[in-house]
């Protein structure tokens, strides 16, 4: 019996068909590609390399953190404030005061002065005080808390009689006098308006300064601060002020003052007799450097000269 071929049986060669028609395929479609659609493919792809990498060349580059540099901080050695109770010399708005000074300079938190402070600060019958209270939820209420238990009786009262009463002293500055006006209005009385504190403090200073503030208007008690200090100045070139030399006196007596006559007019030695020595300055025990004594310490002493 004669072999059956793959034609005979009617089989059909598929695989080997179907693999010479993809090849075929292939072949087909690379030959569509014209080489000059070739070379425009590249330069599109090569442009948009390109604008791809000047991009990313033109993007900011990322922060980089640098190295952590420790901050040095001064190490002070400051005495803790203490308080001792309703027997203590300080006042209660003196001792806050300091107890704010304090945990400025030692950088403290609230919690570090709450919780580590207070209890080496308040001593005797301040102590036996805080152990009593119940924690403490902040600082204004540490302070308010405070301020109940140790200021005075009718604290509030007192002190606004005290600012009625509070004058300056003839041997008060009156820059010093106004700082002074200025802390205890804190105290006293911090809601109230600028100008009933300015004019407190221009009723009450020393009858001196009085002339220089009449009829003047101050925005606040800083603004006459401020012009204290103008006044003061003043106050000092009236001390050096110096008669001019009579006539007889000069080189050039045509220039000096003669008053009409060589005898009319107050002189040297008698202007002298009334301020104090022979050139008429002012008696380093007068009123007048009394009163600004303390502003300027370093003034220069005016000893009397033998008559």
């Amino acid at each position: 019996m004669a072999p059956t071929t793959r034609r005979e049986t009617g089989e059909k060669e598929e695989p080997q068909g179907s693999g010479g028609d993809s090849a075929a395929a292939a072949q087909e479609a690379a030959g569509q590609l014209q080489p000059a659609d070739l070379a425009s493919m590249m330069r599109q792809m090569t442009g948009m390399f390109a604008e791809m990498t000047r991009m990313l060349g033109s993007a900011p580059a990322a922060p980089t953190a640098g190295p952590v540099v420790p901050v040095s901080k001064p190490r002070l050695n400051i005495e803790v404030p203490s308080y001792s109770g309703y027997g203590d010399v300080k006042s209660v708005c003196e001792y806050l005061q300091q107890l704010d000074s304090y945990q400025t300079a030692v950088g403290a938190s609230d919690d570090d002065v709450l919780r580590q402070v207070l209890p080496v600060a308040l001593v005797g019958s301040a102590a036996r005080w805080r152990r009593c209270q119940p924690a403490f939820e902040s600082m204004a209420d540490f302070k308010d808390r405070f301020r109940a238990e140790f200021l005075p009786p009718d604290y509030e009262h007192r002190m606004r009689d005290e600012l009625a009463l509070r004058t300056q002293h003839p041997e008060e500055s009156l820059l010093e006098y106004v700082r002074a006006m200025q802390e205890l209005y804190e105290r006293a009385d911090p809601e109230a308006a600028d100008a009933v504190k300015v004019a407190r403090v221009c009723r009450q200073c020393h009858p001196r300064f009085r002339p220089y503030l009449r009829g003047r208007s101050f925005r606040n008690l800083e603004a006459l601060a401020q012009e204290a200090r103008v006044i003061q100045a003043d106050l000092l070139a009236e001390l050096h002020y110096r008669l001019p030399p009579r006539p007889e006196e000069s080189l050039e007596p045509g220039c000096a003052w003669s008053g009409g006559g060589a005898d009319n007019g107050p002189t040297n030695s008698s202007v002298g007799s009334n301020a104090g020595d022979g050139r008429g300055r002012q008696d380093e025990s007068s009123p007048l450097v009394l009163v600004l004594s303390q502003a300027w310490p370093l003034l220069p002493s005016m000893p009397r000269e033998n008559a």
